[in-house]
């Protein structure tokens, strides 16, 4: 056991720059249609002058005929796959008022949270190290979870992921595989436990954090 354990918050990262997606002009024209349309025409053409080149290189009887055939293909494969990534970044979906792919969610998805903990620890031998934990959750739902460790119950899927619970299956799939990248538990009887420094990681975080507000009661009349 470390001598002393101190859970300290990181800061934020810097704002990133907001997606391709986002951008205004991929809901015009001239990035829906024309610009794929001038690509798409480009790499066929460049196709066709590498076939072009490579036939006569081998001393081909027909030049024209397998170049074109080949841009062509190269065209409108490539159209096609520009146009899917176009409706992939656009916003189809609200469009549409459909959830295509899934997610719950009409429009543009949420942003992934991310929560970064830091962990000061100095050993028995006065030998300080600082390890730096990041888990693709939010951090309510990182204390909350870490409380549920503290009070002893199961860390298993049905107990924590589900609907009206802290966690979709995914997240928890996810936030599951980073604990045992980072050590924090591992398998053990029919499921998986808390290591020894998992315990201590989540003691420390919820003394950092305080216990849960107790939940407010109506007294009788």
């Amino acid at each position: 056991m470390d001598k002393y354990t101190q859970i300290t918050p990181s800061p934020r990262e810097p704002p990133v720059q907001p997606a391709y997606s986002d951008r205004q002009f991929l809901h015009t024209y001239l990035a829906g249609a024309l610009l794929p349309l001038v690509q798409a025409t480009i790499t066929a053409v460049m196709v066709m002058l590498a076939a072009g080149a490579l036939l006569y290189y081998f001393d081909a009887i027909d030049l024209v005929k397998p170049a074109i055939i080949l841009g062509m293909f190269t065209w409108v494969g490539t159209w096609l796959y520009l146009q899917r990534r176009w409706l992939n970044l656009t916003s189809l979906e609200r469009a549409l008022n459909f959830d295509i792919n899934g997610d719950g969610r009409i429009g543009k998805p949420e942003p992934k949270p991310e929560t970064v903990v830091r962990v000061d620890k100095i050993k028995p031998d006065k030998h300080f190290q600082q390890f730096r934990y990041t888990f693709s959750i939010s951090d309510d739902q990182l204390l909350e979870f870490a409380r549920g460790m503290v009070t002893g119950k199961p860390i298993s899927r049905r107990r924590w992921a589900g609907p009206d619970k802290s966690f979709s299956d995914g997240e928890y799939r996810a936030f599951q595989s980073e604990l045992i990248k980072w050590q924090l538990i591992e398998p053990g009887g029919n499921g998986f436990i808390l290591t020894e420094e998992g315990e201590e990681f989540f003691e420390s975080y919820v003394e950092q954090h305080g216990p849960p507000s107790p939940t407010p009661t109506m007294e009788s009349p």
